[in-house]
C-alpha cells in the first residue's frame, strides 16, 4: 500500500476519534479498534488494507512524534510560527541530526 497524505490523515483522524469516544490507547490500541480503522480505510480508498498496515503506519507516526517532542523540549529550541518549524542553532542542529 502506498500511503498518501489523505490516507495518513484519514487513519490519524479515525484513531483520534476512537480516543475521543473513550478508547484507551495508553498501551496501544485494541485489535478490534485497529481492525475497524482498516475496514474504514478500505471503504474510503477501495484498496485492500490489512490491520497490520494500519498498525505499522500508526507506529511510524508515533516514532516521528517522539522525535518532534524531544526536539521541542530542548532548551535552545524555538518554534517559528511563520514557517511552522522548530528552529535550532546550527551547532545544536548538527549534534541532534547525527543521532537520527
Amino acid at each position: 500500500m502506498r500511503w498518501t497524505n489523505n490516507t495518513s490523515r484519514f487513519v490519524i483522524r479515525r484513531l483520534c476519534n476512537l480516543i475521543e469516544s473513550g478508547a484507551r490507547a495508553d498501551k496501544g490500541f485494541k485489535e478490534k479498534d485497529v481492525n475497524q480503522v482498516a475496514k474504514l480505510l478500505m471503504e474510503y480508498t477501495g484498496e485492500e488494507v490489512t490491520p497490520t498496515q494500519v498498525y505499522n503506519h500508526r507506529r511510524k507516526w508515533r516514532q516521528r512524534w517522539g522525535r518532534i517532542s524531544k526536539l521541542k523540549d530542548l532548551s535552545g529550541a524555538l518554534f517559528d510560527d511563520e514557517v511552522k518549524a522548530i528552529m535550532l542553532d546550527p551547532e545544536h542542529y548538527l549534534g541532534h541530526i547525527k543521532v537520527f
